[in-house]
């Protein structure tokens, strides 16, 4: 079952060279992924692929694939680079969720990419997650005003001409 995107802006890539403003890019999925799908996210201008990974946190192995796939033009700026736990009351039951997040920013293409890698435990569930099933979410965004996406996430990006 996919897991929802708990109300997080998700965003993933595009060739401002290669790509029309609307086509959305379609990056590989790691070789580990388990059960790729994708979908268009027609009423927000996105393209998402979600898939699982059975890897034992904390690695990351869908940051390590796309850190080497996605290249300049864009620049990748840290959202939520550590590990963060909440719970998720939206859903019944309620689960603890155990999420990290990174974003890459193309100006030039007015595109954005996020990746979310989330594993899911019990409700109130204290410690590393109790499976192995790390759900990763990624999301191309297109036609955004990257200045206003910096401030409202409140990127960290690396001071480079790009990303300013």
């Amino acid at each position: 079952m996919r897991a929802p995107v708990l109300g997080i802006i998700v965003i993933a890539t595009a060739s401002a060279a290669c790509a029309s403003s609307d086509e959305p890019t379609l990056l590989a999925a790691p070789p580990e992924a388990i059960d790729v799908n994708q979908v268009q996210l027609i009423d927000v201008d996105a393209h998402e692929t979600y898939f699982t990974m059975r890897v034992r946190f904390p690695a990351n192995p869908a940051l390590d694939h796309y850190s080497k796939t996605i290249t300049d033009p864009w620049v990748r700026c840290d959202w939520s680079p550590k590990w963060e736990r909440f719970v998720d009351a939206t859903v019944k039951p309620a689960r603890t969720v155990h999420q990290q997040m990174y974003m890459w920013i193309n100006r030039p293409a007015r595109r954005t990419l996020l990746l979310a890698n989330r594993y899911y435990s019990s409700e109130n569930w204290v410690g590393n997650p109790e499976n192995d099933d790390q759900q990763v979410i990624l999301v191309e965004y297109m036609n955004q005003d990257i200045d206003n996406t910096i401030a409202t996430l409140k990127l960290r990006c690396p001071n480079r001409k790009d990303a300013l």
